[in-house]
């Protein structure tokens, strides 16, 4: 008997790195067309971040999605974020500041562009704002053309680029009071205890339950990523006797008696990462009284609340572990302060990749510039290299935590700054013009892509920059069209 001639899907779930410690954790190195190793991690398909109330649970949702189209929009300028506000408190104008944070959309009003596209359950009840998403979705599922960028993996035969159609986003903030049309119809025209109203959850779950069923196909087949926020609360367990059994664990690594609240067991089980909140408090330094980080030197204010230290659990990893926590810094102005994060990470983290002492210190990879707890955010935000510089080194610290099947194949940070001046390689060149992330049509994008672990492997000479001479320095000629600093 012949074996079934099965159409197989594409060979690698596509992902797209965000950065700020979410990428590594979540992520595998998958071989790529110039035999790089290209980071598959970041945001999945489905998505999940939930917590308490005021935990910047949405402001964390933005960071991701913005973070990604600000990745790809150059080369991929069809794409689009589309928000669905079941609670109707989104502003526009604090969105439109958070978009700006990025440096793409600086300048640019991405609202009025419609690249990203707000709505609430004032306009669209839940079922009609999802019907006009699918639609969409599967007429961009339908195009014969679609498929038009390229991407940094291999197909299925082992040797042509990957092809994908433009990645978009629509989130749900937050997925715990979604409802629709007949579930507000009732509650129109029930009065508060008849008892009519005792379906609605009841009709809502199912609702929810089916729209999650549906999502995982969609999503796959249409290139679109849902994101989802929603409320962490108690359960309450009512005594029977000593037999009473102890509250239960929704997800493994869930604290018992903890429950995610309405969003029904589907959730659980099809979300790519699910990204759980335990704790956000104001990050003050307990000597000044002000901001552990102030935004400039001397701009240390007794009782500014801006800065935030927010831990996340991830629940349910599906690329990568489960269970491990991260801390990000969160300003209540800025939104993510990405490199700020890598910062206090590293710090955290027996002080990796720091010379000096604990009070005036520099990066191994970057000693040029010396830095300070008052300096550091704002030298951050201003120095490009300086990112760079922080980025890597921040990932070669994740790799050794979350990847250890890698470490004899990498290299400190001083290590790796020696080894790769010796190949010939100008650090100051790398700084300004290589990025640790992948994206679309990649040949067209600013920069040379050049992930951490390939610096490592460029490092042990297992691995050639394919945009560079063997000189390691000159720009070979079909990539001098790239912006070089």
């Amino acid at each position: 008997m012949e074996r079934p001639s099965l159409r197989l899907p594409p060979p690698v779930k596509f992902m797209l790195n965000t950065g700020a410690l979410m990428d590594i954790p979540t992520a595998q190195y998958v071989k790529g067309t110039h035999d790089q190793r290209v980071l598959l991690g970041g945001i999945g398909n489905i998505t999940g971040i939930v917590g308490p109330g005021n935990c910047f649970k949405t402001t964390i949702m933005r960071f991701m999605e913005l973070s990604a189209v600000s990745r790809i929009i150059t080369t991929v300028p069809d794409t689009y974020i589309g928000t669905y506000d079941t609670e109707i408190n989104t502003h526009e104008d604090r969105n439109l500041k958070l978009s700006q944070t990025f440096e793409v959309f600086k300048d640019r009003d991405i609202l009025t562009e419609g690249i990203w596209q707000i709505t609430d359950k004032s306009v669209y009840p839940g079922n009609e704002w999802f019907g006009a998403v699918k639609s969409y979705l599967k007429d961009k599922r339908d195009d014969k053309k679609a498929l038009k960028y390229e991407t940094a993996y291999l197909d299925r035969d082992g040797v042509t680029p990957m092809k994908v159609m433009t990645p978009t986003f629509n989130d749900i903030d937050s997925l715990s009071h979604f409802i629709t049309a007949d579930v507000e119809k009732t509650m129109d025209t029930t009065e508060l205890g008849e008892s009519a109203g005792n379906t609605i959850y009841m009709r809502q779950g199912l609702a929810k339950s089916r729209m999650l069923m549906e999502m995982p196909t969609l999503a796959a087949a249409s290139m679109n990523y849902f994101l989802f926020t929603a409320h962490i609360g108690k359960e309450i367990v009512m005594p029977s006797g000593p037999g009473t059994p102890p509250p239960r664990k929704q997800l493994q690594h869930m604290s018992s008696g903890e429950i995610i609240k309405g969003v029904t067991n589907n959730f659980f089980y099809l979300l790519h990462n699910c990204w759980l909140i335990h704790s956000a408090r104001p990050f003050i330094n307990q000597g000044t009284k002000a901001p552990e980080y102030p935004y400039q030197p001397g701009d240390e204010v007794a009782g500014d609340l801006d800065l935030n230290i927010v831990t996340m659990k991830q629940l349910r990893g599906k690329n990568g572990s489960s269970g491990f926590s991260i801390e990000l810094l969160v300003s209540q102005s800025e939104g993510v302060l990405a490199s700020l994060s890598e910062f206090h990470y590293i710090k955290k983290s027996n002080r990796y990749g720091l010379e000096g002492n604990d009070r005036n210190y520099s990066l191994a990879l970057y000693p040029e510039v010396s830095l300070s707890r008052t300096t550091v955010r704002q030298k951050l935000r201003e120095d490009k290299k300086l990112q760079r510089a922080m980025e890597i080194t921040s990932q070669l610290c994740q790799l050794e935590e979350f990847h250890r099947h890698l470490k004899e194949e990498l290299l400190s940070p001083a290590e790796l700054r020696k080894a790769i001046e010796e190949k010939g390689y100008d650090w100051n060149w790398l700084f300004e013009n290589t990025r640790s992330w992948h994206t679309l049509n990649d040949e067209q994008h600013p920069g040379f892509p050049l992930s951490t672990y390939d610096l490592c492997r460029v490092a042990r000479g297992e691995y050639q920059t394919y945009w560079l001479e063997k000189d390691n320095k000159t720009v070979k000629p079909e990539y001098l069209k790239k912006k070089v600093a």
